[in-house]
């Protein structure tokens, strides 16, 4: 048959000290992230709804429940989390439109920029370029911060064709392209949102 488990000789103890220090620290953040982003004053309620069927109850979330003792921290972490999602969401906004090119290396061995200087592409706070190596290309795509850089090809950065990496840079004249010697004409497209 099933035997169920001995009592414990001795309670457990939770470490109350520790649980209010952790809850003391997290109304400390709470507090600085309600400076940074105050949550909003409630609207004005809704008109009420037609009536609706009973709703049915959630099922209960799988695994074992957090000890009590632990309610005081989740609470606030769960705090946390809504404020900074709500700090975050602010600070990185979608974008109108993305830009569209392509650089195609002349000479292999010969380092090119993806955009020259005076016909820049800036690359908004917060967002990446996405420069993928031509799917038809016949060699690998190195890429680089410099000419000389992009030059050494005894690097790991190399982009075989089809793969992609994304740069997070202010402006896409920072990259540097060369192709692997022999395959003169491969190339990359990239990809960066815009205002």
């Amino acid at each position: 048959g099933i035997h169920l488990p001995p009592k414990p000789t001795t309670p457990r103890l939770a470490p109350w000290d520790a649980v209010q220090e952790l809850c003391n620290r997290l109304d400390r953040l709470i507090a600085l992230l309600e400076a940074w982003a105050p949550t909003a004053p409630p609207a004005a309620p809704p008109a009420a709804p037609p009536a609706a069927p009973p709703a049915v109850p959630p099922a209960a979330p799988p695994g074992i429940p957090a000890p009590l003792e632990l309610k005081p921290i989740t609470d606030r972490l769960d705090l946390v989390t809504s404020k900074l999602d709500v700090l975050v969401s602010g600070m990185v906004t979608n974008k109108l439109i993305f830009l569209t090119g392509q650089k195609d290396v002349t000479t292999a061995g010969t380092p090119e920029q993806v955009v020259e200087e005076d016909r820049e592409i800036l690359v908004p706070d917060g967002y990446k370029v996405t420069i993928i190596a031509k799917p038809d290309n016949g060699g690998t795509i190195y890429l680089g911060r410099t000419k000389a850089d992009c030059a050494s090809t005894a690097r790991f950065d190399g982009l075989s064709a089809g793969l992609a990496v994304s740069l997070k840079i202010d402006k896409l004249s920072k990259v540097w392209v060369d192709a692997e010697a022999g395959h003169s004409g491969d190339g990359i497209s990239w990809i960066v949102e815009q205002d």
